[in-house]
């Protein structure tokens, strides 16, 4: 197939697709739909565009520059996003603990064997922690006011 001098409308709206992963007969059709008159008395086909793209075919070298370039900018939003919100996560987790620590001071022994659970299983993890589950928890409350009946 020749070398294009300048790509089209309808080459640019098929290269997108193509790194979409749309299917050659989705492209077809769509490019069909959005530029009826771009080839007088021809429709776009699948086999026509296969063509584009196979190697050696008008968009098989466009389409090559096109990916690297749009996978270069994608890597680079993925990681301004982690970078986000490893910020945002950080901030966050910041808040996250110091309210834990407030809820440890609270008058009400559920809530604060609560705030211990999360603490002990965010920093050790669960399996280190020992699986505390609300079972265990519920017995350390009632040995909590058993103790307080006591004195």
């Amino acid at each position: 197939m020749p070398r294009l001098k300048h790509l089209t409308e309808y080459h640019k709206k098929a290269l997108s697709l193509k790194y979409k992963g749309t299917e050659y007969s989705e492209i077809a059709d769509t490019l069909n739909q959005l530029f009826p008159r771009a080839r007088p008395g021809k429709d776009f086909t699948e086999p026509l565009v296969k063509n584009w793209f196979r190697e050696g075919g008008t968009l098989c070298e466009e389409f090559r520059k096109y990916e690297i370039e749009w996978d270069a900018i994608n890597k680079k939003l993925v990681l301004e996003s982690k970078k986000a919100g490893i910020q945002t996560l950080g901030k966050n987790f910041r808040l996250a603990c110091e309210m834990l620590v407030a809820l440890m001071g609270s008058t009400q022994d559920p809530v604060k064997l609560g705030a211990i659970k999360e603490i002990i299983e965010a920093v050790l993890g669960d399996k280190v922690a020992g699986g505390i589950d609300d079972d265990d928890l519920t017995k350390y409350e009632q040995r909590l006011q058993k103790i307080r009946k006591q004195d």
